[in-house]
């Protein structure tokens, strides 16, 4: 983990995008299409 207390996330995006391989950009996603995993195990359904 950085020192910052932040962690890397990998986006893939469709087809092919160029210039953004090791940038950092901003993303956003549907809540109710987001998918959390946590020590291999599925978050999805529990609150």
């Amino acid at each position: 983990m950085p020192q910052d207390g932040r962690e890397a996330v990998i986006a893939k995006l469709p087809g092919i995008v160029h210039g953004l391989r090791g940038q950092q950009v901003t993303l956003s996603a549907d809540p109710a299409k987001v998918h959390l995993f946590a020590d291999g195990q599925s978050l999805r359904g529990r609150a």
